[in-house]
């Protein structure tokens, strides 16, 4: 990859301290695919990339299975996992997504905190999307479960996050684009658009009807 997109795609996506050798090592991972290879798959690697290196971290996130404080917290996703997240819906999820799109529209970020919306993927205190969650999803954590009991609803919140933890995922995710980009000769970046999860989803699931693409409860 060469040095010129390199720094192009660092500067498009977000200003953050980088380290080099493993921005160079996610790329030759991440590079290695076939010709059949997606941006979901491609996507889907990066995650399991930083899963892999992230286990080495001396400090470990508090959360854990069941922990849903932040599950009602605002979140942008892209085209690429609003598609596969629509491969999750059936009939009673659907309903669940328009009716958290119809509270959430219109709505910044502090409001929409302060509505405790919980996302429509999460059963009994469970996330039902776990492998296929998206990049703020699996970005997103805290070192402390008493801060983000603290925090909810609350659209000010101070929740500690570990700077190492947040500096590999953010240089596995660049690196992740910057593949994708090369692949598919297009800007570096993980999808075309960008926008609030369940309004993305209702959107993936349109495109998807009108591709004749099967869905989990379909018929």
């Amino acid at each position: 990859m060469s040095d010129a997109l390199r720094d192009r795609t660092l500067q498009v996506l977000v200003d953050v301290p980088v380290d080099k050798a493993l921005l160079q090592y996610a790329c030759n991972t991440l590079a290695v695919m076939s010709p059949t290879t997606t941006r979901a798959d491609l996507l889907r690697r990066g995650w399991a990339l930083f899963d892999q290196i992230a286990v080495t971290l001396a400090v470990r996130p508090a959360c854990g299975e069941g922990c849903h404080w932040c599950c009602t917290l605002p979140v942008n996703i892209t085209d690429v996992e609003a598609d596969m997240l629509a491969r999750h819906v059936d009939p009673a999820r659907r309903r669940r997504l328009l009716d958290n799109a119809a509270r959430a529209e219109g709505l910044d970020d502090a409001a929409h905190t302060e509505a405790l919306i919980t996302c429509a993927f999460l059963d009994d205190g469970r996330c039902s999307v776990y492998d296929d969650r998206p990049s703020a999803c699996r970005y997103w954590h805290s070192l402390t479960v008493r801060a983000c009991e603290f925090g909810y609803g609350r659209a000010v919140t101070n929740i500690p996050l570990h700077a190492e933890r947040v500096g590999l995922f953010k240089t596995v995710m660049m690196a992740t684009a910057m593949v994708v980009a090369k692949r598919f000769n297009e800007p570096p970046r993980m999808g075309r658009e960008k926008g609030e999860l369940h309004a993305m989803v209702l959107r993936a699931l349109r495109r998807q009807t009108n591709r004749g693409q099967p869905r989990r409860g379909a018929r």
